[in-house]
């Protein structure tokens, strides 16, 4: 039986961790991807972060590329914290503080790169 709560609690925090990473995806290496076309090598694909990536589907030279909605990330989240669940709020948190570090991280790495 602990074994289970601690299981269902930890599977909490996944999705809370998982919906605050795409609450604050930015689409910007999707639309690089979807603006390169053809001339990608898989070297430069692997490098971009496309977690908030639903779909992507490639014809000739356009590229169509599709979102996860960020809205209902959100609206998931919110819902979430609104349980009567008393782990959830720790749990919220303790994803958020822990996600509140990468956007940071990627904004410094937006600087380095040379366009």
């Amino acid at each position: 039986m602990q074994y289970e709560k601690s299981l269902a609690e930890n599977a909490g925090g996944l999705a809370l961790r998982l919906l605050l990473r795409l609450a604050g995806y930015s689409a910007q290496d999707g639309v690089k991807l979807a603006l390169s076309g053809e001339e990608a090598c898989p070297e430069a694909i692997a490098a971009l972060d496309l977690f908030g990536v639903s779909s992507l589907k490639c014809s000739g030279t356009s590229c169509e590329v599709k979102f996860f909605d960020r809205l209902r990330a959100i609206e998931l989240l919110l819902a979430l914290t609104r349980t009567n669940d008393s782990a959830c709020p720790t749990e919220f948190y303790r994803a958020l503080r822990e996600s509140a570090s990468q956007p940071q991280q990627a904004l410094e790495d937006d600087g380095e790169h040379d366009d």
